[in-house]
């Protein structure tokens, strides 16, 4: 199927201007193939002169690793933030950029100055190169670089094509674009003064694809006649938006709000983000959060892929009112393999499945002056409550969030008969939301936005507020009613998460922490919809906190013996209403 080349305003149609352009040697536009895969890369280092002529230090072997990590690992499209490569790196990773087997790569490269820039694509163009910028295809050919009048610098990315995918030249290609708007005056008021802008940015769409790819650079998401045409193509087209950033604020809201418009669509939209660790060497401001957001119709189960996404340094998470979801990277200095479907409209190539199951599959963190793939990545410091209470439990990152999840009645139970291996989904659990309603999991994971102070992100406690009640609430079952947690527990075992001790007594334990008659009332409510929902007996059990220390246990009003048969399964005299247990 061809392209129609159609451009969005401000989106340059490589088809159009490369004419040969075709989609066979890049896997990321094959719509046969519905599992698609990103190397992403989150660097850590230091750049300096960041308000007057931003200038990455020391990064060029980092990239270098990159480039090849990308290619070893097959993956469809490579990203690199911004400031993270350098134009003048080109003709010595030549040999990497446009190999046979490299994926697309989308690099963010280091402020090249006004002056340096034309001459700069001359050099490159005379190494063999075809340059072709955004801009002299926004202008008609009327200049090819931004205006430089009083300005230092432009900020450009890349996108190397190699000549296997243009069927009547052996030159390879750089597509070239620069970063139309300048960042916020919160983060830097450099670039307002001194940074010349682009006039507009790529959209990839070459011959024989369904797939198209926008790109852009960091606060372009500022502009918002841009913002306004990436919006459009993400949601009328088959649509890949890849954002390359240095991003102090990745889950700012007008990040989170871009993304919950773009995914307003049926269109089986993905978002990837490339963003640094740190540009500072005091490790003072928090970036990262680099990953893969997709469309979904419906959410990916909790399961073997949440396992590896949290063992390598993974949250993943769910916009619910967006229908879209989530795996973001919170390790410094990494490259990450991201592995992903694409939802296909009916009527595409094949048909796809309806989840994303976005997943962290590889990782390589940098220790030593080289990037070492790993099976464990270093996280941030994590609380020593948090600790314990996984050794409590003997749990794993899916049992510890369905244990936790449980016991403060944070799990959302569908109608039905419940099925935990389809309906315990991302959307289901969820430690903490931002003001835009993005949602991220687990929930004892600290992290740098679990961290900060007077956030609206923070609309549930943090992850040793949560391990530390946990303790204190099993602490006191264990020593007055000899109720221990199911330290076997398993997602099959679902609501039951508990048990007496030398009895075969199956426990529903959940927290109660407000003896409000209302909250009573909506947790015994919650309750009920357990019974009605699951096949199993179980003993529904509530810590009920009171005053002080005072504590009192309850359970559902009228519910019969859980070890003794039911006549009437359904006859609970107040499914509205707790009692005291004796």
């Amino acid at each position: 199927m061809l392209t129609s080349g159609k451009s969005y305003n401000r989106l340059q149609s490589a088809m159009k201007a490369l004419e040969d352009f075709i989609a066979t040697p890049y896997s990321i536009f094959d719509g046969d193939t519905s599992q698609k895969s990103a190397t992403i890369w989150q660097p850590d280092g230091e750049v300096e002169d960041v308000e007057t002529f931003p200038n990455p230090l020391e990064m060029e072997s980092k990239a270098e690793a990159f480039l090849q990590t990308a290619i070893d690992s097959g993956s469809g499209i490579a990203t690199a933030p911004e400031w993270s490569y350098d134009l003048n790196w080109i003709t010595d990773h030549e040999q990497l950029l446009f190999s046979a087997d490299s994926p697309l790569f989308i690099l963010g490269c280091a402020p090249v100055a006004v002056e340096n820039i034309g001459s700069l694509l001359d050099q490159l163009e005379g190494a063999g190169y075809d340059c072709i910028t955004a801009d002299e295809r926004a202008t008609g050919d009327a200049r090819r670089v931004p205006d430089p009048t009083g300005k230092s610098f432009v900020t450009p990315t890349i996108i190397p094509i190699k000549s296997a995918a243009r069927k009547h030249t052996q030159r390879d290609t750089l597509l070239i674009q620069f970063k139309n708007k300048y960042m916020s005056a919160w983060a830097t008021t450099s670039e307002q003064r001194r940074l010349a802008l682009g006039e507009g940015i790529w959209q990839l769409d070459p011959h024989g694809t369904r797939t198209k790819i926008a790109v852009w650079t960091c606060s372009d998401i500022l502009d918002k006649s841009l913002r306004e045409s990436v919006q459009e193509f993400g949601k009328k087209e088959d649509a890949i938006v890849a954002h390359v950033q240095c991003n102090p604020e990745p889950l700012h809201d007008s990040w989170s709000r871009f993304r919950a418009e773009l995914f307003d669509t049926r269109s089986p939209t993905t978002y990837i983000n490339a963003n640094w660790s740190n540009i500072s060497p005091s490790g003072s401001n928090e970036f990262g959060y680099s990953g893969v957001f997709a469309k979904a119709d419906r959410y990916t189960n909790i399961g073997d892929g949440f396992e590896d996404t949290c063992r390598l340094g993974g949250v993943a998470g769910s916009n619910t009112g967006g229908h879209y979801e989530y795996v973001c990277s919170v390790v410094d200095d990494v490259i990450s393999e991201y592995q992903f479907h694409r939802v296909y409209q009916p009527g595409g190539v094949t048909e796809a499945p309806t989840v994303p199951d976005i997943r962290i599959t590889n990782v390589w963190e940098y220790s030593g002056g080289e990037y070492k793939k790993t099976d464990r990545v270093t996280l941030p410091d994590q609380s020593d409550n948090c600790t314990e209470l996984r050794k409590r439990t003997k749990s794993n990152a899916v049992t510890e969030e369905i244990l936790t999840a449980l016991l403060f009645e944070d799990i959302a139970i569908p109608p039905g008969t419940f099925n935990p291996h389809e309906d315990l989904t991302w959307e289901a659990i969820g430690s903490f939301s931002t003001e835009s309603g993005e949602t991220f999991a687990p929930r004892l994971r600290y992290h740098a936005h679990r961290r900060m102070e007077n956030s609206t992100s923070q609309q549930r406690p943090l992850p040793g507020d949560i391990a530390r009640r946990s303790h204190f609430h099993l602490n006191h079952v264990a020593s007055d009613r000899d109720i221990e947690i199911n330290d076997q527990f398993g997602i099959e075992d679902t609501p039951v998460n508990a048990t007496y001790q030398g009895r075969d007594v199956p426990i529903q334990l959940s927290v109660l922490e407000d003896d409000k008659q209302s909250k009573e009332q909506r947790r015994a409510e919650w309750l009920y919809d357990w019974y009605d929902a699951i096949d199993r007996r179980f003993k529904p059990v509530v810590v009920v906190d009171g005053l002080g220390d005072e504590y009192r246990m309850k359970t559902l009003a009228g519910y019969e013996d859980a070890t003794a048969p039911l006549k009437d399964p359904n006859r609970i005299d107040n499914p509205t209403r707790l009692e005291e247990l004796e």
